[in-house]
């Protein structure tokens, strides 16, 4: 993957194009100095930041794929640890904008709606949610900084998905939902939420912390009629399938401490594909 000896890579994100020729991977890891784009043949597109290892920062946390401003060319939104808070690339490795007034940013995620388009960032140690407008800046003013605030729970992470809906028209525009990874004692509380910082549903994933980080959530319209489900991780092994209201569907145990998952067609079905410390498994989803 044209790494230096001293890289990793935990998490890898795959861009929202629909057209293969134009499929882009996102690799990174929490801590470490630099992402990486590759191409649809796995060509090293470029690192970022291209001098970060001859200039060390206090590392990356965490990177996604995104287009806020409605022109059709995908960006890159990436928070910090440290000072630099989060910022804007595209896909030629080039800055387009930098926000540093947010101090660590733990998450970040593209919020689509039907009005506007933002970036939600779960930064500092408050436990809430900060909104940036599509060029960067914090929306609000100094006095009336936007935030999301979800009561008791501190949002250690948030993720936002255009989940399909059994009742959704054809190409009707729908919002983002929107969910939040909170701490909560030794175990992890998801939070469904919306923009008025309202809790619509909350499902408490099993005890205990990942021996190593790993990407809780993700998405995928793995269901018979084509609806889209949450996909949550366990740190003990478990998956868990859970509806756009927070309802548990199904949850099975995969036996081992899972650090990955994905849902990919292989031969016409839809497939389930964990990474573990043995390597790469992949399970057929059948739904009875």
């Amino acid at each position: 993957m044209d790494l230096n000896s001293k890289e990793i890579c935990s998490f890898i994100r795959k861009s929202t194009s629909a057209k293969p020729s134009e499929s882009r991977f996102l690799a990174f890891a929490p801590g470490q100095q630099r992402i990486h784009v590759y191409d649809q043949n796995w060509k090293n597109l470029f690192h970022y930041p291209d001098n970060a290892l001859e200039h060390p920062h206090d590392g990356i946390q965490d990177a996604c794929f995104g287009d806020l401003t409605k022109d059709n060319n995908e960006k890159i939104y990436i928070g910090y640890l440290g000072t630099r808070g989060v910022q804007c690339v595209d896909l030629k490795g080039q800055q387009i904008w930098s926000n540093r007034t947010l101090g660590t940013v733990f998450s970040v995620a593209p919020y689509h709606s039907q009005n506007d388009n933002m970036l939600l960032c779960c930064a500092g140690s408050s436990g809430m949610i900060t909104v940036l407008k599509a060029n960067g800046k914090t929306l609000g003013d100094k006095n009336n900084i936007g935030v999301i605030g979800l009561k008791d729970n501190l949002a250690a992470m948030v993720y936002s998905a255009k989940m399909k809906k059994e009742s959704d028209q054809p190409d009707a525009p729908i919002n983002d939902s929107l969910c939040a990874l909170c701490a909560n004692q030794s175990s992890y509380l998801l939070v469904g939420f919306n923009m008025r910082s309202e809790i619509l549903w909350t499902y408490e994933l099993p005890q205990g912390i990942p021996k190593r980080p790993i990407d809780y959530l993700t998405t995928a319209d793995v269901m018979p009629n084509g609806v889209s489900v949450w996909i949550a991780l366990g740190s003990d092994g478990s998956i868990h399938f859970i509806d756009e209201d927070g309802m548990l569907i199904d949850s099975f145990n995969h036996g081992q401490f899972v650090y990955g998952l994905t849902v990919a067609n292989w031969n016409g079905q839809r497939i389930l594909i964990l990474s573990d410390d043995q390597g790469v498994k992949a399970y057929q989803i059948i739904w009875k």
